[in-house]
Formats: C-alpha cells, structure tokens, sequence
C-alpha cells in the first residue's frame, strides 16, 4: 500500500502514470518444501553409466551357481559347466523440463541469471519427485510371492503382512512385531545384513514414536541420506526410510500403504540426465531458455530380495 499523498502531487509508483518507483523485490527466495526420494537408498544404481539414451540396454551378468556333490572313496567326479544367465532391461522411461524468460523481464528482475539457475534446481527436484512416485508405485508388488500376503515367509509360511480386505494394523503396541516379521522374511531369504531397507510413510513416524522405541524420531545421518528420509536409527538389521511416495490406497474406508522391504540388491535402477542445454538465444523470442531431459529405468532384479507390507496405521490416539 502507497503512502497518501497530497492533492495535486504527481504519482510516481506503479499504480500512477510517471511509474518511476519500481516494485519492491524481496532478495530472499521463499523457500519451497520437496518430497523426498528414497531411490537411492532401495536401489543398486551401479548401472547408471551405461545408458545414454532412451532404448538402452542394460545387461547385467549374474554369478552361476555351483552344485556340491558328495565324494566317495573310489566313485568319479562328474564335472559340471555352470550357466550363468544374464538378466536384461530396456531403459524405456524418460521426462524433461523446459522453460524460458525473455531478456526484458530478466533484466527487470534483481537477479535475472540467479533466477534461471533457481528454477533449474526446482526442475531437478521436481524430475526427481515424478520418477520417485512413480518408481513406488510400481515396484510393490513386484516381489517373490512368498514374501507377501497373510501366509508369507519362504520356510514358516505363517507370516501375516497383510492383504486386500484386511490390512494389518500397526499401532504403538504392534508396529515393532510387523517390523520384525518382515526382518525374519528377509532373514529365510538369506539377505545380507548390510543392504536392508523398509521404507515407511510418515504417519509411521508418530506411531514409533508412541511405541517402546520412542527415540526413533531423532532424525541423523548425513546430508545425502537426509535428503532421502533416512532416520538415523536403524530397526533391527533395517535402515528405515520415510517418504511421502509410499504407494497408498483407500480399502474398505481405511488409508493403506504398501510398504515396501528388503535389499538393495532386489532392484536394479539407472537413471541419467542426458541433455542439460542453455540456450542464450531463442530464435522466436529475445529471450534465454534451458532444456533438460532425463532417461531411466529399474527392474526387480532378485525378487527374493524385495517384500511388501500392507499395512494401516492407527496412533491410538
């Protein structure tokens, strides 16, 4: 709002027709709030050197499994001559972004080149949130089928995680135990220890913190695992992740999440920006763009080693 003037003294805002006082531009950026990506830390991402466009192959070679046979005294060896199959995916996925200012407004502006440079980080966080969520949404049930439903588990086959009509129910008093029953899948798929990873949706935050392991809210780790929702403290052998991308649907008037569980090995997933170009010049307009398009792709490489947990949260409260 101007200040009043006087009768008769001539307006020199924007409002009036002089309009020699600029508009006031602030020098700080109002910060803006992301989804967080738990991609890397579900992932091996060892093959993202490999593609450089869409319609890549990716070609991973596997480890042949060698039979042991009992030896007797006398008998002959019989050797064997491993296969060692590969496993290939096609990189068929890709997104972009694309934007531009004129000269004239971003001369205007306090901070024309700053702000071109803000707007291509928000291109990369918003690039990383689209293929985050869409990453979630279909991996989770990709999995071995032992290592979902109400009768999971690969050697018990008693273990409830969980189906359509009847979720399992986490509560302070039960989180931890459904915690542990997808530690002990893991555990009957001879998982490494190092590697493993559930990923929660944030409402799980407050129910842990409810539960016996109330300390689990003391969020730690380094910048790059913050960035992806890693708590500092892990649950049993899990790293425990928390995003808001955790694929979610309405069952029978209940919010429910697929939670996702396992090893990093489960998933291979590349993915590379392929073109970042700025234009200084645009040939229809006196005016500076930048461009950037971005290939990837994942597959579920060992399915015994990725899990699922359909759950519902209540706080108790």
């Amino acid at each position: 709002m101007s200040v009043d003037r006087v009768a008769g003294y001539p307006d020199y805002t924007q409002a009036g027709v002089n309009k020699n006082i600029p508009w006031a531009f602030g020098r700080q950026y109002q910060k803006k709030f992301y989804k967080t990506s738990p991609i890397p830390l579900m992932t091996n991402s060892d093959f993202t050197a490999d593609i450089k466009k869409v319609g890549d192959k990716v070609i991973i070679q596997t480890i042949p499994s060698i039979t042991i046979k009992q030896h007797k005294v006398g008998g002959t060896m019989v050797m064997e001559n491993p296969e060692s199959p590969s496993i290939e995916f096609n990189v068929s996925r890709s997104n972009y972004f694309f934007f531009g200012l004129d000269k004239i407004t971003l001369k205007q502006m306090l901070d024309g080149k700053e702000y071109m440079n803000r707007c291509s980080t928000d291109a990369g966080q918003q690039m990383n949130i689209a293929i985050g969520q869409e990453f979630m949404d279909d991996i989770y049930d990709k999995g071995a089928a032992e290592n979902r439903g109400a009768t999971a588990g690969v050697e018990s086959g008693n273990i409830n995680l969980g189906v359509t009509g009847t979720p399992v129910v986490c509560t302070p008093a039960s989180i931890l135990r459904y915690i542990i029953a997808a530690e002990i899948i893991c555990d009957e798929n001879t998982l490494p220890d190092e590697g493993r990873f559930i990923t929660l949706p944030p409402i799980a935050r407050g129910v842990l913190q409810y539960s016996d392991l109330k300390d689990i809210s003391m969020v730690g780790g380094t910048e790059s695992e913050l960035r992806h929702g890693l708590l500092n403290k892990p649950i049993g052998k899990f790293k425990v992740l928390i995003s808001n991308q955790v694929n979610k649907v309405t069952d029978g008037g209940n919010l429910c999440y697929n939670i996702p569980f396992g090893h990093i090995s489960g998933i291979a997933f590349a993915t590379q920006i392929t073109e970042m170009v700025y234009f200084d010049k645009l040939e229809s307009s006196n005016g500076q763009a930048m461009r950037g398009v971005n290939v990837y792709d994942w597959k579920v490489v060992t399915p015994k080693a990725i899990g699922n947990l359909y759950a519902t949260f209540d706080l108790g409260l």
